[in-house]
């Protein structure tokens, strides 16, 4: 595990997986701000829906976790937000990715990779993990979201929903401490939501993980 996320404690204290802390945010410009006192506290093994309308703040909500704001978009942040008790905006992107999975609601702009096999193992690769350990996490990721028939299957030979699996399956190679899937168009809510949320709910067994499932 990278340093930068090593802390030690008071044994005394409860150190939570994700902490909100009087968060705003304005974008560039905005005539008011997008998050607005957010105070949230989330403990390990949550799963927790993020719900709204379309602009409400969701995805603006979800991209503070990451370190995408305030480390790549304009605008004024204010308060403060802890992943394991180390402040987001200690910490770039870059080293947030080990700990912070983000699947964004349009799966195919974040497919790269020319077999599903290749895809998944991107990820481990650019982080020069051992060739053993970059089988192993992608053997297992594969199955967990049962595209095993596809593991040498183009990406583009998918389906709208094998694709949503891909990109969903790209963040489990990593032993992920906090996971965010972020979901749009309602109406297949109900038909995909149990096949995304078994997923999700599978690697609970394994994985310390927290999932959040946002869609408009």
């Amino acid at each position: 595990m990278p340093d930068v996320l090593t802390k030690t404690f008071p044994q005394t204290e409860m150190i939570s997986e994700l902490s909100f802390r009087n968060v705003t945010y304005h974008y560039p410009k905005a005539t008011r701000a997008s998050l607005q006192s957010i105070n949230l506290t989330v403990n390990k093994n949550r799963m927790i829906a993020v719900m709204g309308r379309t602009a409400a703040g969701k995805t603006t909500l979800l991209s503070t976790i990451n370190g995408l704001i305030p480390h790549f978009s304009e605008g004024k942040f204010e308060g403060q937000i802890l992943v394991q008790g180390n402040d987001t905006q200690d910490l770039s992107v870059q080293k947030l990715v080990p700990y912070v999975g983000f699947v964004m609601q349009d799966a195919e702009t974040q497919i790269l990779g020319l077999t599903v096999e290749k895809d998944v193992a991107f990820g481990p690769c650019n982080l020069a993990f051992p060739r053993h350990q970059i089988e192993k996490n992608v053997d297992a990721a594969i199955h967990t979201v049962q595209l095993d028939p596809y593991r040498y299957t183009s990406p583009d030979r998918l389906s709208g929903g094998e694709k949503q699996r891909l990109a969903i399956c790209r963040r489990f190679w990593l032993w992920i401490h906090l996971y965010w899937y972020s979901m749009s168009r309602p109406r297949n809510w109900i038909r995909r939501s149990r096949i995304h949320l078994s997923h999700l709910a599978a690697t609970k067994a394994n994985r310390q993980t927290h999932d959040s499932i946002q869609h408009p």
